[in-house]
C-alpha cells in the first residue's frame, strides 16, 4: 500500500498537474488530453450507460483534486470549482482558432484558480 501524500505534497502535485493541464500543449493535443474536456459534448448525447461511466471519471478527477484541498465537504466543493475552471478553459480554448484568445482563456483560468486557493 502507498502512503497518502501530506498536504504540501498534494498541493505541489496539484499545482504541477494544473500547470500542465492549463497549457497550450494540452489544447493542441486533443488525442492525448483529458477525456473529460475532449468528450464532454459527446457524452451528453450518449446512452445512460456511457453517461454513468463518464460521471465515474468526473468523480475520480474530483476525488484526486480534493486530496490537495483537505477533507470534508469543503474539499470536494473546492475540487469541483477547480475542475470546472480547468475543464471549462480547455473546452473553450479548443473551440476557437485565435491563439491570442486561447492564451487569454488559459491565463484567466490560471488566475481564477489562484483566486480560490
Amino acid at each position: 500500500m502507498f502512503a497518502r501524500p501530506n498536504a504540501a505534497e498534494a498541493e505541489a502535485a496539484l499545482a504541477d498537474y494544473a500547470a500542465e493541464y492549463l497549457s497550450m500543449g494540452h489544447i493542441a493535443n486533443l488525442e492525448a488530453g483529458c477525456p473529460i474536456a475532449g468528450l464532454s459534448l459527446d457524452a451528453q448525447r450518449a446512452c445512460p450507460e456511457v453517461r454513468r461511466s463518464f460521471a465515474g471519471g468526473i468523480e475520480r478527477m474530483i476525488a484526486d483534486i480534493a486530496v490537495a484541498k483537505g477533507t470534508g465537504p469543503e474539499a470536494r466543493s473546492a475540487a469541483l470549482r477547480d475542475m470546472i475552471i480547468m475543464v471549462g478553459a480547455i473546452v473553450l480554448a479548443r473551440s476557437v482558432e485565435d491563439r491570442d484568445l486561447q492564451e487569454c482563456i488559459i491565463e484567466t483560468a490560471r488566475e481564477a484558480r489562484s483566486d480560490i486557493g
